[in-house]
Order: structure tokens, then sequence, then C-alpha cells
């Protein structure tokens, strides 16, 4: 593996990010610098790694990806298991303030009680770029 004196690395959660100077000249140059990252992350001690993956919130991501229209979101909120609820919840989704959420009225009311920040970012999950 290569020295380097010009990369940072930012971790968060299960992301590992590493930023240097520069473009890239080549693909083999990608390509080496995604090699040297993973040797970097073998050779993290086992010990630092997770034992096992809470993938518990994976079927709610999937079924929050698939919404296309509010509609589909207020739908999404009203076939919730008290099971989903809770993993809503604890989600990091900007659908996790609406987690006890059961009619469209209590959806409006809770939105409209966002500050403007979070509005915008709960109308950004419906936008979808037109690729036609």
């Amino acid at each position: 593996m290569a020295a380097h004196d010009d990369w940072v690395f930012f971790a968060e959660d299960y992301w590992l990010v590493c930023a240097s100077r520069g473009p890239f000249r080549s693909a083999d140059d990608v390509t080496a610098r995604i090699d040297e990252m993973l040797a970097l992350i073998a050779a993290f001690p086992e010990s630092m790694m997770p034992r096992t993956v809470d993938r518990s919130a994976d079927d709610l991501a999937a079924r929050i990806k698939n919404l296309d229209t509010i509609e589909d979101g207020i739908a999404f909120l009203q076939s919730l298991t008290p099971d989903d609820r809770q993993r809503l919840a604890k989600s990091d989704t900007p659908l996790a303030l609406f987690w006890d959420v059961t009619t469209p009225e209590q959806a409006m009311q809770r939105f409209e009680t966002l500050d403007v920040p979070t509005r915008l970012q709960i109308l950004a999950m419906f936008e979808r770029v037109d690729e036609a």
C-alpha cells in the first residue's frame, strides 16, 4: 500500500469517506485508490467491526424508496403495523417524524408543525427526475 500525506478521512455510521486533492488522471488511478482503500479497511482489527448488522429497517427503506407521491406516502403511513412504526421512529428517514401518524389529517397537521428545511426535505422525497 502506498503512503499518502494528502488523504482526509471522514467516518460516520457505516461510511468511510476518503478525499484527496486533485482529480484522478485515469481509470487506473481510480482502481488504485479503491485497492488502497480496501487494503486500509482490511487492516482494521476484527474487534472494531460489528458482529452483526441490523437489517430490521431494510424493508421499510425499500418501501419508502418506492413512494412516488404524497398520497403514496400517506397510504404507506396508514399501512404500517405497530412494529413497522417502531422501526420507522428509529430510522434516519424524514418520515420518521410521522411514525405515529395514521390519517391524512394527522399527516397534514404534523407537516404544518415542521420547520421549513424539514418540510422541504420531506417534499424532496417525492420529487423524481424525469428521465424521459
